[in-house]
């Protein structure tokens, strides 16, 4: 979380020690504001929801392509849609992608990728709130949660697919060269 923070959105985190659970990770609440000393809810809907999809969905499908796989190409949508500033928040899903990518993240499902509604009819991405370095922990996983330019196998994605990806939705290739630099 601490890395993830260095480079993109990401929800602040500690390590505490409870007495009936020693060293729990505790992630600060991100929807919620502070409004004239009143504790205010910020909506936020996990991606799986906003894309329509069962939570059962909110891993793409391992084996084959599905039509009802979650994809960024279609967070990328409802951002571009919705968002208040699209292409800050394609540079923010970019580099959210990356992190992940870059980190062994392969869980980043879409149930990990959130929206908040910061106004009616306007959201933007949440920060990252589960960022766990699974194939580090856990070496034999392979598969990400979500495609990337239609790839399944986290070792078979290259700088180009990342780059491909980003191009899908709308972005610049020169946009997503530079994002993708920054983030890492």
């Amino acid at each position: 979380m601490e890395v993830a923070r260095s480079a993109a959105r990401c929800a602040s985190s500690a390590l505490i020690d409870l007495e009936e659970a020693p060293a729990s990770l505790v992630v600060r609440r991100f929807d919620r504001t502070l409004v004239d000393g009143t504790v205010k809810r910020v909506h936020q809907e996990d991606c799986c929801q906003a894309l329509g999809l069962p939570p059962t969905n909110k891993y793409a499908d391992a084996v084959r392509k599905k039509g009802d796989d979650p994809s960024c190409a279609r967070i990328a949508a409802i951002l571009a849609q919705y968002a208040d500033d699209p292409l800050a928040e394609a540079d923010e899903l970019l580099r959210q992608i990356v992190v992940n990518l870059a980190l062994g993240n392969v869980d980043a499902h879409a149930k990990n990728y959130s929206l908040l509604h910061v106004q009616p009819a306007v959201v933007e991405l949440s920060p990252m709130y589960d960022v766990v370095p699974v194939r580090d922990i856990e070496p034999r996983a392979r598969h990400l949660s979500i495609r990337i330019m239609g790839k399944i196998l986290a070792d078979d994605i290259t700088r180009e697919d990342v780059i491909g990806e980003a191009c899908s939705w709308g972005m610049g290739r020169g946009r997503a060269i530079q994002v993708i630099d920054e983030t890492l």
